[in-house]
């Protein structure tokens, strides 16, 4: 047995892992490698962005796709670490909140990045108009203390609000060439052209020959009407982040509206200046202006 692990190592460096999977022995080696590289948090990708940046979307679209792709039999479609246990072609996709910066004010942002070097990094991000206003549904309808003040309050807010986002944005509109290779990807282009922002994210994740079919099947999957009928379901039971609290109130859901520029519905005209005098502080715009 040591003796067939000691070919197996040897193996995986010299040829890597799509030659393994032409054995049987070599399939579990790999996949237990592999596991164990997700267990200890080392990560080829990473996919960052501030929270309520359309990332649940952007990780069903991903997985969805992979899923498929790799005929995969995969029902944990949230965790997409977890696919690269399952296939080695694969990269580990770590999802995190970069710094956690809804917590923090503007000053309390960490603007080193050198965890990043020599990574790959996408980068997920929207509108800040439409993040404050998701978040201040998130904070009030989905948690279980509750934001207690109106959205006029909480768009000025200095901590975790429209103030942090721009910030987290200029932090990394700097530091965007920190990372062996990086990706921006915004939430409109996803709304816009969802397949070719699928194709993008494929392409820098270096995983060809994926059929228009696929991709096409994990944006029906990932559909608006189809993550609130999963919601209602239950579908992603345990897990804390999709827990739906009230079933019965449209602006309680995580997958809550899905819509560019809907800041609008909510803010009046003093506030819709207020949130562009902060935009106007973007020192790269990202495509955003006020």
């Amino acid at each position: 047995m040591s003796r067939i692990k000691a070919i197996l190592d040897w193996h995986w460096k010299r040829h890597g892992t799509i030659y393994l999977c032409n054995f049987g022995w070599g399939k579990h080696y790999i996949q237990h490698k592999r596991a164990a590289q997700v267990n200890a948090n080392k990560a080829d990708v990473y996919l960052l962005s501030f929270p309520k940046c359309g990332r649940t979307w952007l990780r069903l679209l991903l997985a969805k796709t992979l899923s498929l792709h790799f005929r995969l039999n995969e029902n944990n479609l949230i965790d997409l670490s977890h696919l690269a246990t399952a296939c080695p072609e694969i990269p580990i996709i770590k999802v995190t909140h970069d710094d956690n910066p809804m917590w923090k004010t503007p000053r309390e942002l960490l603007s080193f990045k050198s965890e990043y070097q020599a990574k790959k990094v996408i980068l997920l991000v929207r509108d800040p108009r439409d993040v404050v206003v998701s978040l201040f549904f998130q904070y009030t309808k989905r948690i279980k203390r509750k934001y207690q003040h109106d959205i006029d309050s909480f768009i000025r807010k200095e901590r975790g609000s429209l103030k942090t986002i721009i910030a987290y944005y200029n932090i990394w509109a700097e530091k965007r060439h920190l990372p062996a290779d990086f990706l921006l990807v915004r939430y409109e282009d996803l709304h816009t052209a969802p397949a070719a922002e699928i194709q993008r994210v494929l392409n820098f994740l270096e995983i060809s020959q994926v059929s228009p079919a696929v991709i096409e099947s994990a944006i029906s999957f990932a559909s608006l009407k189809n993550m609130r009928r999963m919601e209602r379901e239950q579908v992603f039971e345990g897990i804390a982040a999709m827990k739906l609290h009230d079933k019965d109130d449209p602006e309680a859901y995580k997958a809550r509206k899905g819509k560019v520029g809907g800041f609008t519905d909510y803010l009046d005209d003093e506030q819709i200046q207020y949130v562009n005098r902060q935009l106007a502080k973007l020192t790269d715009n990202f495509g955003y202006t006020p």
